[in-house]
C-alpha cells in the first residue's frame, strides 16, 4: 500500500478537507489505516507521504497499528523560497510492515540486465551456449550502458550476471612467497600464468574460491584465471532519497492539469524496494494517478507484471487520472499533450 494523504496544512485546491483538527485529522487517518490493514499481506509494506505538520502523530499512530516504522527524509532539492523561517525542501515517508525485512533498490540499468538475461534465458529454454552468445552481444551493443556495466557480459550455469577481474596482489609491499603459487589448469592439468605481483589471495583461499566455482578459466593454460564479480540485485534503500523532479512538468507534458502531484521517479523508487515484480499496490488517495504511472514504467524496464488499485473521489478521477493512465500505457514520452515515439 503507497498514499500519499491529505497532509492537513489547508492547501488550496484539493476537493478534500485539508484543515482538520490534529485529533479529527488522526481519527480520519486512523479508520482508513485499519481498514486498509485488513488487505494488506503479512509480509507486505505500507508507505505514506507527510510533512513536518503531522510527522510526529502520524508515526506514532503507525506505531500503535504495524511493528515496524522506520522514516526517510526526501530531499526535494528546491528549498521553499521566501519562507519567514527555514526554507523547507524536504518532506518524509513512513515506511511500515508487520513483518522485519529488507527495502532493496537497484539502479535502472541493473535492471534492465537482469530483465534482459531472464528474457534470453526463457526464449533459449535455460542457459545454453546461444543464450549466454546472445546475452554478451546484447550487452556490448546496448545503448545507455556505461562501460563498468558493460563489463557485465556473462552469463553462468545458474542464469546469474556476471563480469571477470583481474586477482593480481593490490598492495605496494610484495606478498607471501606462496601468493605466486600457479593454479592448475583443470582440463590441461598444466600450470596458468601467475600475476606479475602475485595473487590476490592465499592458495587456500583460492581453493576454496575453484570449489565454489567462483573462478573462471580459459579454454587452456595459458590464460590466467580471473574471478567472477556477479551483478548485484540492488543495495539497502538509503534513509534519505534526493530527487529534485518536478510532478508538475511531468503531468504538464501529458497536456493534462493538476494542482500538485510528486515525480514518478520518486515514485518508482519506492516501490522498487517495496513491490516485488509481480505484486499488486493499492493507492487509495490516488490523485492524478503518479504511482499507477511509476508501476506501469517499472514494468517496462524490467518486464514485471506489476498491478496496480488505484482510488480516488474527485472528478479528476475522469479528467486527469484516467486519461493519464491511458497515455502513459500507450506510449512513455509525451511532450506537449502529443506522444514523441509510440
Amino acid at each position: 500500500i503507497h498514499i500519499d494523504p491529505p497532509y492537513n496544512t489547508d492547501t488550496s485546491g484539493f476537493v478534500y478537507k485539508n484543515d482538520y483538527r490534529h485529533s479529527s485529522w488522526l481519527s480520519m487517518m486512523r479508520e482508513r489505516l485499519i481498514q486498509a490493514r485488513t488487505v494488506l499481506q503479512p509480509a507486505g509494506l505500507f508507505t505514506c507521504h507527510i510533512d513536518e505538520n503531522e510527522f510526529e502523530r502520524l508515526r506514532l499512530l503507525f506505531e500503535q497499528l504495524f511493528g515496524y516504522v522506520g522514516t526517510a527524509v526526501w530531499d526535494k532539492l528546491n528549498p521553499m523560497m521566501g519562507a519567514q523561517e527555514l526554507a523547507i525542501q524536504h518532506e518524509y515517508i513512513l515506511f511500515c510492515t508487520s513483518e522485519s525485512r529488507p527495502f532493496v533498490v537497484r539502479p535502472q540499468n541493473v535492471r534492465r540486465i537482469l530483465s534482459t538475461a531472464q528474457e534470453i534465458i526463457r526464449k533459449h529454454g535455460g542457459v545454453t551456449e546461444r543464450a549466454k552468445k546472445e546475452f554478451t552481444e546484447w550487452v556490448k551493443n546496448a545503448e545507455g550502458l556505461t562501460g563498468g556495466e558493460k563489463a557485465y557480459q556473462y552469463l553462468d550455469d545458474d542464469g546469474q550476471v556476471y563480469r571477470l577481474v583481474a586477482m593480481t596482489w593490490p598492495n605496494p609491499k610484495p606478498p607471501p612467497p606462496e601468493f605466486f603459487t600457479p593454479l592448475i589448469h583443470p582440463v590441461t592439468g598444466k600450470p596458468c600464468p601467475v600475476p606479475n605481483r602475485g595473487w590476490s589471495q592465499s592458495p587456500k583461499r583460492l581453493a576454496d574460491l575453484i570449489a565454489k566455482g567462483e573462478i573462471v578459466f580459459g579454454s587452456d593454460e595459458t590464460t590466467q584465471p580471473q574471478r567472477k564479480v556477479r551483478l548485484s540485485e540492488g543495495k539497502a534503500l538509503s534513509s534519505i532519497i534526493r530527487n529534485g523532479s518536478r510532478g508538475k512538468t511531468e503531468i504538464e507534458s501529458l497536456g493534462l492539469d493538476f494542482t500538485y502531484n510528486h515525480p514518478s521517479t520518486l515514485y518508482t523508487t519506492l516501490l522498487d524496494a517495496g513491490l516485488d515484480n509481480t505484486g499488486t499496490v493499492l493507492d487509495y488517495f490516488a490523485g492524478s494517478g503518479t504511482t499507477g504511472h511509476a508501476v506501469i514504467n517499472l514494468n517496462r524496464e524490467d518486464g514485471g507484471r506489476r498491478k496496480f488499485i488505484l482510488v480516488e473521489m474527485a472528478d479528476y478521477f475522469d479528467t486527469v487520472l484516467l486519461p493519464r493512465i491511458k497515455k502513459v500505457t500507450f506510449t512513455p514520452e509525451w511532450k506537449d499533450g502529443k506522444p514523441k515515439r509510440t
